[in-house]
């Protein structure tokens, strides 16, 4: 997952220069205020999968290869949802 400050920044940024061109100040905030719950949810959600992921890699039969290909599509749809939002 991509967890460069300065894209970050610059997305946020870019999120907010269409707000002020399109909502009413309120709506702004709100929307500000969703992107940000967004992110954090999935945050909480991508870290333990992450942290799965290192427990399953030390060991190499097929069911953890399977449970790590698992975890690997979850984090990649996370990601997917994070770009399309």
């Amino acid at each position: 997952m991509n967890t460069d400050p300065n894209i970050k920044q610059q997305e946020l940024q870019f999120l907010s220069i269409i707000m002020l061109t399109s909502k009413n100040g309120n709506q702004q905030f709100l929307l500000l205020n969703a992107q940000i719950h967004f992110d954090n949810e999935l945050q909480k959600l991508t870290l333990p999968l992450d942290t799965l992921r290192l427990c399953f890699q030390t060991d190499n039969n097929n069911q953890q290869s399977d449970i790590l290909r698992l975890i690997d599509e979850l984090i990649y749809h996370f990601e997917q949802m994070h770009t399309q939002l």
